[in-house]
């Protein structure tokens, strides 16, 4: 799968093994391709490089750029230096499911994790043994957070199909479930999605328009919310629904205050939204802003890159592993040999092992 990051002076496209690069030097944009086999070389300008205990399912920088903390795959999270080679991973906390998503918050007092098993830590750093708070809340896997520095919140998206509003003492203080409110939102009933819930894949937020914006597995949806906060207390309003070709690999916002949905779809991979906030009202518009933005010309280059996106098309999706089987295989199996026994019928023995004699 795909993925795509934005920084405030420019933006990185992973695809496989290789990324590109974008970013603004003199006033002028420079792109850069990378293959990652490449970076052992010498002539490559690393910062840092070295291995991690296991396989890395998420990253943030801390608020003062020294450390990066990895979460993996098996519920621990790790920090390492960036300006120290010698520095070896330090193990900071850990959970007993995948970690999935990871944050820092109220400038590096907590780090906020999310796991497979519908939980939210809340952590004290660096002395992340001291846990301030659990969210709980949501009843499925809880895929991506986010902190709201301007309100000092937390935004969760959950495969409950709910985005969920917290305090970072763990108290819920909006709920919206996506299915019901797009139910709500939408009058023409033809263009409602068939399905039973929304399991949140990605959710990303605009500091300056607050906006916050969902995708989702096995869905060409992405949600458009409007958050209000009036006298401290937060709501989470649908404004527009925006129908893509695929599911999201990606969603991300870019410095331009512009939407770049990331799909597996040849010559549209990148498709770039222009948010327009009237009246309450927000308008999701294809294609080029008003303002003249080279940043856009740039992103719609890389439509023409199909190769590039290739070595993603073919990975299959996390969503069946972070999903949990009501009932596991052993009781599946229990469950059938005692109805035929109800029914009077014999159950089928395997048949015997043959054993060799000795001689």
């Amino acid at each position: 799968m795909a993925t795509l990051k934005s920084f405030t002076c420019g933006i990185i496209c992973i695809s496989g093994c290789n990324f590109i690069s974008q970013t603004s030097r003199n006033e002028e944009i420079v792109q850069q391709k990378i293959m990652l086999e490449d970076v052992k070389e010498k002539d490559q300008d690393t910062k840092d490089s070295g291995p991690v205990p296991r396989r890395c399912t998420s990253l943030t920088f801390t608020q003062d750029e020294k450390y990066v903390l990895l979460a993996d795959k098996t519920g621990d999270v790790y920090r390492f230096c960036i300006d120290d080679e010698t520095h070896a991973g330090e193990l900071m906390l850990g959970h007993l499911s995948m970690l999935l998503d990871i944050v820092v918050a109220r400038n590096d007092e907590f780090v906020v994790t999310c796991d497979r098993d519908e939980k939210i830590r809340v952590s004290c750093y660096p002395n992340s043994y001291n846990v301030h708070s659990y969210c709980l809340k949501h009843t499925e896997y809880v895929a991506s957070i986010i902190y709201i520095k301007d309100h000092d919140l937390l935004i969760s998206g959950g495969g409950d199909g709910k985005v969920i509003i917290w305090s970072l003492n763990g108290e819920v203080l909006c709920e919206v479930e996506c299915k019901t409110a797009e139910e709500s939102f939408l009058t023409n009933s033809s263009t409602a999605e068939e399905t039973d819930s929304f399991p949140v894949k990605k959710c990303v937020y605009h500091n300056k328009l607050n906006l916050l914006c969902v995708c989702f597995y096995n869905s060409t949806r992405v949600h458009v919310y409007k958050l209000n906060v009036t006298d401290g207390v937060p709501g989470c309003d649908l404004c527009d629904v925006i129908l893509v070709n695929k599911e999201p690999w990606d969603i991300c916002f870019d410095s331009c205050q512009n939407l770049c949905v990331l799909q597996p779809v040849e010559g549209e991979t990148i498709i770039i939204y222009s948010l327009t906030c009237q009246d309450n009202t927000v308008k999701a518009v294809k294609g080029k802003s008003k303002t003249s933005d080279p940043w856009i010309t740039e992103l719609e280059n890389l439509n023409n890159d199909w190769v590039f996106f290739q070595a993603s098309e073919d990975i299959p999706s996390m969503y069946q592993g972070l999903k949990k089987q009501k009932i596991d295989q052993n009781m599946k199996d229990y469950m059938e040999k005692k109805q035929i026994r109800l029914s009077g019928q014999k159950i089928p023995q395997p048949p015997p092992k043959k054993v060799k004699q000795r001689e």
